[in-house]
């Protein structure tokens, strides 16, 4: 754009030099010079080449006539004869300055910045005082980046020439690229006070207006700019960037309309609507958009990414890849379109192709730990840990206080039940941003796996005071209450959890267990049959409400629930189980035993139904089979004294005193001041004629008792 607006227009300006043509006596060559000076005032250029070199072969050593020969090259485009006849004009004479400045000029239409500032730069070590040398190589100096001296070299220009338009135009460019929107807006105040119906002056003016948030200032500069030039496309683009800006959808379209209508093969009004539409999330019209910008210019490096984000958010997934496949084409090394594509493959799960891109980006960019991250993810779904881990490490060496890859990290341990890792990196993170519920959530998960219930409870507590409204920590804390018998606590937590979400089975299922444990049966069949309602399918809630049931002697309710459970899954051993107790609470052994036989077969290590169907067995007066299960469960490491206590009375019952003996010792061990062992222990003993060891037995409760200020007389002992 510089180019454009600067560039011809100074090659111009060069027909009105007052270059002297030193007369000769050839009358040829002055006519031919004098008749290529006015083809040049005319804009004639091919007839001012042939005039010029017909001179030069007239009068070969003239300086002027190669002079002016070359600006005509380089109206025609022709910068290798133009540059040729300058350097030629300043090897016969290196005080012409013209010479300098048109071989500056052509070397900044070349796109030479570097080299038009030397050469600006020997007009004016000829001729300080003219103010277009300073501003077009003030352009120039701008051209390369450096608008310290290009700012510098314009206001030089303007100090010479205070009525030099150009000059103010162009501090007005630099001072919009700096933000200077005020020395903007002084700028075009001056080139509008220099010429009134300069409409370019008020569109950079509103431009700047727009920036500084003025609301009827712009609009009223776009409107003059518009009255000076109907057509004046720039005036509409501006007018529809302000009212984007200003969150005027509907007269921004208006605009950006216009603006095709006038010139179709602009990109603006497309890139604005496509930008528009984007952030509405009306991804199908952006990429319309888009595509038009496309068809306009096939090397828009930025329309094929916008697209491609587009197509990705609707889930084209494979015009997503085509257009970021031409991104990287143009722009082989920027990381961020090969993280683009990462992400589309990561989607369409094909994480090897992805963490191949995620690695081309980290190979051009190896310091950006996002690229490490995601690609940590990709390696996490191809299940290769140990890769992923490493990645989250990396992102740690680059950035020890990255919290998410702590917490990501954690998250890998947790999963891989590394939990002392987890817990290490979820206190790291903790430490850095304490206030994330969710990281003591599953701080607690990893405490409570590793067995430290006190912990977990602590974390899970921390969640609750952090999120009040937390569901997953009231549960999770409510478990390890039940787990710890404080059925109290267990009802307050499921209580909360229910006010959080009443439609949580889970809450009411685990509640209703707690009340039940605290012989609040009523409560806890309404519990049971809120969990019924939610989820009808739910086959512990049926088992629990049909053992209460039991207990409360409404067997038919009992036996309708057992037999839903068992329709449910007819493979539940905890179903059997649960009817096999009731069974035995309404005294049918025989049914219980069929029960529990049922639930063995079903999991053959269940201790408990091989020692409840031993009772049954033992009430039925099945002795050897009494045994037989009794000791199957203690086999299978049950862990209830009253199996061993019952196994004993067996041995007794079939007259194994020794046996007997045996497992009432190993039932003392484990309740050491329950009586009843020591006395049936005793007769034992005394049934073997073991009188002393019967005694002992015998005394140890008295003694007890008075101890604890009890009189043995008060409780019986019996089977």
């Amino acid at each position: 754009m510089i180019v454009k607006n600067f560039g011809i227009g100074l090659i111009l300006m060069s027909a009105g030099f007052a270059i002297a043509w030193s007369r000769t006596d050839a009358p040829e060559a002055d006519k031919n010079f004098a008749n290529g000076t006015e083809a040049l005032k005319h804009d004639q250029f091919e007839s001012a080449v042939r005039f010029f070199s017909k001179a030069i072969e007239n009068q070969p050593d003239s300086a002027e006539a190669y002079l002016r020969r070359g600006f005509a090259q380089a109206h025609l485009k022709n910068y290798d004869l133009s540059l040729s006849d300058f350097d030629k004009s300043i090897k016969l004479d290196p005080n012409i300055e013209e010479a300098y400045y048109g071989r500056a000029s052509t070397y900044y239409l070349m796109g030479l910045p570097k080299k038009a500032i030397l050469d600006y730069s020997n007009a004016i070590d000829l001729n300080n005082n003219n103010a277009d040398y300073f501003l077009y190589r003030g352009v120039s100096y701008s051209w390369t980046g450096d608008s310290v001296k290009g700012l510098a070299d314009v206001n030089r220009s303007i100090e010479l020439d205070r009525r030099k338009i150009d000059a103010f135009r162009f501090r007005s460019t630099i001072r919009y690229k700096q933000e200077n929107y005020q020395g903007v807006i002084e700028d075009c105040d001056r080139i509008i006070a220099l010429d009134s119906k300069d409409a370019e002056a008020y569109v950079e003016r509103g431009c700047a207006r727009t920036h500084l948030k003025q609301k009827a200032e712009p609009l009223a500069d776009f409107a003059k700019a518009l009255a000076l030039d109907p057509k004046k496309v720039k005036a509409y683009e501006a007018r529809a960037y302000f009212h984007n800006f200003n969150d005027q959808y509907k007269e921004c379209i208006s605009d950006c309309a216009k603006c095709i209508e006038l010139d179709p093969k602009r990109t603006f009004a497309f890139e604005t609507l496509a930008h528009l539409y984007y952030t509405k999330n009306n991804y199908k019209k952006s990429i319309q958009y888009f595509t038009e910008i496309i068809n306009l210019d096939s090397k828009n490096l930025d329309a094929y990414v916008y697209r491609g984000a587009c197509y990705k958010n609707i889930k084209d997934y494979s015009s997503a890849i085509a257009d970021y496949n031409k991104a990287i084409a143009l722009d082989p090394k920027q990381p961020n379109h090969f993280r683009a594509r990462a992400w589309v493959r990561s989607s369409q799960r094909k994480f090897q192709d992805a963490v191949d891109d995620y690695t081309k980006a980290i190979e051009l960019d190896p310091k950006d730990t996002t690229q490490y991250f995601y690609r940590g993810m990709a390696y996490d779904q191809l299940k290769k840990t140990a890769e992923a881990l490493a990645d989250l490490t990396k992102i740690l060496e680059l950035d020890p206080k990255n919290e998410y890859a702590y917490i990501n990290r954690a998250n890998l341990y947790l999963r891989n039940r590394k939990l002392i890792e987890a817990i290490s990196d979820y206190t790291k993170y903790i430490e850095i941003n304490g206030k994330t519920p969710d990281a003591f959530l599953w701080r607690g998960s990893a405490h409570s796996q590793l067995g430290d219930q006190t912990k977990a409870a602590a974390d899970y507590s921390r969640v609750i005071a952090l999120d009040p409204k937390n569901l997953n920590a009231y549960r999770a804390r409510g478990s390890i209450r039940m787990s710890q018998d404080d059925f109290p606590g267990t009802v307050e937590d499921f209580t909360k959890a229910i006010e959080i979400d009443p439609k949580s089975a889970q809450a009411y299922y685990y509640r209703g267990h707690a009340k039940r444990e605290l012989a609040k049966e009523k409560e806890a069949l309404a519990d049971f049959s809120k969990v019924i309602e939610l989820d009808p399918k739910e086959i512990r809630a049926y088992i629990d409400r049909a053992e209460i049931y039991g207990r409360l002697g409404e067997q038919e309710k009992s036996k309708s629930d057992f037999l839903k459970a068992i329709d449910l899954d007819p493979n539940s051993p905890r179903a059997y189980q649960y009817r096999g107790i009731s069974r035995s609470r309404q005294k049918d052994y025989e049914g219980a035993i069929a029960d529990f036989s049922k639930a063995i077969n079903l999991n053959p290590k269940d201790a408990d139904s091989f020692a409840r169907r031993g009772l049954a067995h033992q009430y039925l007066e099945e002795l050897d089979d009494a045994l037989a299960d009794y000791t199957k469960a203690v086999d299978l490491k049950h862990k209830d004294a009253w199996v061993i206590k019952n196994r004993a009375g067996v041995q007794m019952g079939l007259q194994n005193y020794d046996a007997a003996i045996e497992d009432f010792t190993k039932a003392i061990a484990i309740e050491p001041n329950n009586s009843e062992n020591y006395r049936w222990r005793a007769s034992c003993h005394q049934a073997l004629g073991q009188d002393p060891e019967a005694k002992a037995d015998f005394e140890w409760p008295r003694n007890w008792r008075k101890i604890k200020g009890f009189d043995h007389n008060d409780h019986t002992f019996g089977p």
